[in-house]
């Protein structure tokens, strides 16, 4: 039996394998209907060859080429807004656990400072102690109530912000699976294994 020939459409690129007798007849294109002549191996302008027997993927149209760079874009859209929305947050959250970190440090300070105070040996009164006593302890709570009040302030914009956070967030997913369903349709074999794999991961 005669070796088949692997002939490629003129307009969309799509491959076919043919028998030789086709050659020189004109056929029609099963996709986009075009008709052409397949040409000899060899012959000026030929897109024919031997079959090697490896699987190759149809041409893609100029449509689905354009779907998927457009998928790609929004695609990269999706992840940069996420980008966008997710690290201020994190930073802010960061940020309320270095001061909740340090609140605990002046208290420790506070109280290592206080016991410091009444183990002193002073030359002063006992009124004069007790009111430097008290000294310490004004400036303490002056000092920690700021960072009580900034603590406070942080966690109530967090609160707030999180509803927020999580619509903008909503709208960069669904940038994501818009442009991973693009490419999905419209990319080449390895592209579409890839973008539904990473669909699946992102709905689970």
């Amino acid at each position: 039996m005669a070796e088949a020939l692997r002939v490629v459409c003129p307009r969309c690129g799509t491959r076919y394998l043919i028998q030789p007798t086709a050659l020189g007849k004109r056929v029609t294109c099963q996709k986009c209907k075009a008709q052409f002549t397949p040409a000899a191996p060899g012959a000026a302008g030929a897109p024919a060859g031997p079959d090697t027997g490896a699987p190759a993927e149809p041409g893609r149209s100029p449509a689905a080429v354009t779907f998927t760079v457009l998928g790609r874009i929004v695609f990269l859209a999706g992840l940069g807004f996420l980008a966008y929305v997710q690290v201020p947050a994190a930073h802010e959250a960061t940020r309320l656990e270095v001061l909740r970190g340090e609140r605990k440090e002046k208290e420790s300070a506070h109280e290592e400072e206080m016991k410091r105070f009444d183990e002193a040996e002073t030359d002063g009164s006992r009124e004069e102690k007790r009111r430097a006593k008290e000294e310490l302890i004004q400036e303490h709570e002056k000092a920690t109530r700021d960072l009580d009040r900034e603590i406070e302030d942080r966690k109530t914009g967090i609160e707030l912000s999180s509803r927020e956070r999580f619509e903008r967030s909503s709208m960069g997913i669904g940038g994501l699976l818009l442009g991973l369903l693009l490419v999905a349709l419209a990319g080449s074999r390895a592209e579409r294994f890839a973008a539904v794999a990473a669909i699946f991961l992102l709905v689970l």
